[in-house]
Formats: C-alpha cells, sequence, structure tokens
C-alpha cells in the first residue's frame, strides 16, 4: 500500500482505495467538512453498512509506535477514539519498512486502552492539537492483530 502524503484528504483517499481493492467493500459515503465522528461508511457484499475512522500514522516508521488520539489539545475537547461513532477503526502504519493496516473494532480498541496502559501520553502532538496514546506498534500487533476482525466486520450475523 503506497500513501501520498500531499495532504490527509489524498492519504486517506488511497487508503479507502486499498480498502476496498483488499476487502471487496464499497464506499457509500464520505464524510464532509470537519466533522469528527467518523471518515467514511463503507458496506459489504450483503449491503451490511460500518462506519470507519481512517487514521494513517506517517511517523511510525520512525518511531516504531502507534499514537491513538484521545483529545483536541489546543480546543480542550475530547476527539479521536474519546468520541468516534464508527464501528471500526482503521490504522495505516509503517513497520519493517512497509505500510500494513490494522482493522480492530472499535470497542475492541477501547476495552485494550482501558486494560493496557500506554507506553507513553503525549499532550500537543501531530499537529500541536492532539493528545495521543503512545503504543508500541509490536505489541499491537501481537495482542490486537493486523486483519483479524475485518472479516466478522463484513459480513452478516
Amino acid at each position: 500500500m503506497a500513501i501520498n502524503w500531499g495532504s490527509i484528504k489524498l492519504a486517506e483517499d488511497e487508503l479507502i482505495s486499498y480498502i476496498i481493492k483488499e476487502y471487496g467493500v464499497q464506499l457509500i459515503e464520505r464524510a464532509v467538512g470537519n466533522q469528527p465522528y467518523w471518515d467514511c461508511k463503507m458496506a459489504n457484499i450483503d449491503n451490511v453498512e460500518k462506519l470507519i475512522e481512517l487514521k494513517i500514522d506517517y511517523m511510525s516508521a520512525r518511531t516504531g509506535n502507534i499514537a491513538i488520539e484521545f483529545r483536541n489539545s489546543k480546543k480542550n475537547i475530547p476527539s479521536g477514539i474519546n468520541i468516534t461513532k464508527a464501528d471500526v477503526w482503521s490504522h495505516a502504519y509503517v513497520y519493517e519498512d512497509a505500510w500494513h493496516c490494522m482493522f480492530v473494532k472499535v470497542k475492541d480498541l477501547k476495552e485494550y486502552i482501558n486494560n493496557n496502559p500506554p507506553h507513553k501520553i503525549i499532550f500537543g502532538g501531530g499537529d500541536k492539537n492532539s493528545d495521543m496514546y503512545i503504543y508500541a506498534i509490536k505489541d499491537l500487533r501481537c495482542n490486537i492483530g493486523e486483519h483479524k476482525f475485518w472479516k466478522e466486520l463484513t459480513t452478516k450475523k
């Protein structure tokens, strides 16, 4: 998976294209404007719709970590994992010189965060307005997995 860093929207578009190609889902709707609750709505072959939160972690190549935003420090309000209404958290990151994408149910990621303290917490990171939990990629890959939830999320129950 290649990511175009020209803009966040272009990078998200490429991540959406990757998800569609890799998993055979269809894009139903893209979030419009600056609404913080989810990024896109996708449906599987059975038309089961899921809201997706898209995250692209370009710092992971340098740090070996994944950052999960939880607060907008400039506005002093919850953000990211603390306010998403998405069903699925999609997190693209670099590991061992290759792009990977982790898909996890939001409720499972929240449970993981509640039960596993982060390696560290960064205040005012990213574009200077994000408070983030920092987890080692290797820990998340071992404990949450990479593609383990996608099949369940994209098929009828």
